[in-house]
């Protein structure tokens, strides 16, 4: 607290001695040091939010999976309901599918054709995706960047007043410029110290970025070629589909089917849910 009261105190003085290039030097150096308090905070959050979305990728993939080689009943409903990037990205395909099934655009728009728009919408919900994980990045890559020019700009500031200081006194000594040169060099470590961890920081994010929509790409086309190929094998033996959700995906209900329950109602024999609904009949 007491060094930011001094520092506060050092912008007072330089304005009231209408000292505009010390003022800019002491400017440049708080643009830095909330420079590095955000690249900081970025790194903090995207290291955290790519851990979490790649162990929800990870774990939600293979439960989603492992139902669709079931052939869950639940399975849709799963996907509309998943958080991980993969099922985002393929509840897009699935929304335009179901969109395109109905009776007055079934008249409209082949099957071929369904499916074909049906994958164009899983490659923009993975683009969609890859923005979301990615996001904030472009403020670090500013950050690294821009804060050695800020740095240069304060060190420019601080040498004319060196030399403004000379012409005042007279004096050419170490001792009449050294105060100024000190600042000068102080803003160049500065911008140096913000922007060489942002670049690493920058770099090492984008490329698990990369890592993990690699990853989500991989799963949302196995996913979607699952659904939509189970979905269209179903449509031309005239039976109903599971693999789209029984409602819309935006009134799903929250409560989400965890692996044992996709398990145990894979593994219930077509025979009994037939004779069920017959004597019920």
């Amino acid at each position: 607290m007491n060094w930011l009261l001094n520092h506060f105190a050092l912008h007072a003085t330089a304005l009231q001695n209408g000292d505009l290039v010390r003022l800019g030097v002491l400017i440049a150096a708080d643009v830095l040091i909330i420079f590095s308090i955000t690249s900081l905070s970025i790194v903090i959050e995207r290291a955290l939010g790519l851990s979490r979305a790649r162990k929800l990728e990870d774990s939600e993939y293979a439960v989603l999976r492992d139902g669709l080689r079931q052939n869950s009943p639940l399975i849709a409903d799963r996907v509309a309901q998943s958080e991980a990037p993969s099922a985002r990205a393929v509840r897009n395909g699935l929304e335009l599918l179901s969109d395109l099934q109905s009776p007055a655009a079934r008249t409209r728009t082949s099957a071929s054709t369904a499916r074909e728009l049906a994958r164009e919408a899983v490659t923009q919900g993975l683009d969609v995706e890859s923005a979301r994980l990615g996001r904030n990045l472009a403020i670090l890559g500013t950050v690294a960047s821009t804060a050695p020019y800020i740095g240069l700009f304060g060190t420019v500031l601080g040498i004319l007043s060196a030399f403004a200081r000379i012409a005042a006194t007279g004096q050419t000594g170490a001792s009449a410029v050294a105060a100024p040169i000190a600042e000068a060099l102080t803003a160049t470590g500065l911008g140096l110290g913000v922007a060489i961890p942002a670049v690493m920081a920058y770099n090492f994010l984008t490329i698990r970025v990369s890592t993990l929509m690699l990853s989500v790409e991989t799963h949302a086309f196995d996913l979607s070629a699952r659904l939509i190929g189970a979905h269209s094998e179903a449509s031309s033996n005239g039976t109903p589909s599971t693999s789209l959700p029984s409602a819309p995906l935006s009134a799903v209900a929250p409560t989400v089917a965890s692996a044992p329950e996709l398990s145990r109602a894979a593994s219930v024999p077509a025979s009994t849910s037939g004779s069920g609904g017959g004597h019920a009949g």
